[in-house]
């Protein structure tokens, strides 16, 4: 937890100096730095999602796919048609 308010309080300063900064030139170089600093501290990259493929058998209805990690959402309005 110390770590993390560690990296809070640098980004607040480094937002600040940004935003006061009047030279735009100088401001570019803030700005750049902060989304290095960022990109370093980033603890998960999130990746692109490939299309997925869902298969069911004929008398699974009203299954419908979600965009989305959650399975209930999906299960909603699914039932068995036997």
């Amino acid at each position: 937890m110390r770590h993390l308010i560690q990296v809070v309080r640098k980004l607040n300063r480094m937002l600040v100096a940004q935003r006061k900064e009047m030279d735009s030139a100088k401001r570019r170089e803030i700005v750049l730095e902060i989304q290095r600093y960022l990109s370093d501290k980033a603890y998960y990259v999130y990746l692109p999602m490939w299309p997925r493929y869902i298969a069911h058998p004929p008398y699974v209805k009203g299954f419908r796919h979600h965009d989305g990690y959650d399975l209930g959402r999906r299960l909603t309005f699914t039932w068995i048609d036997r």
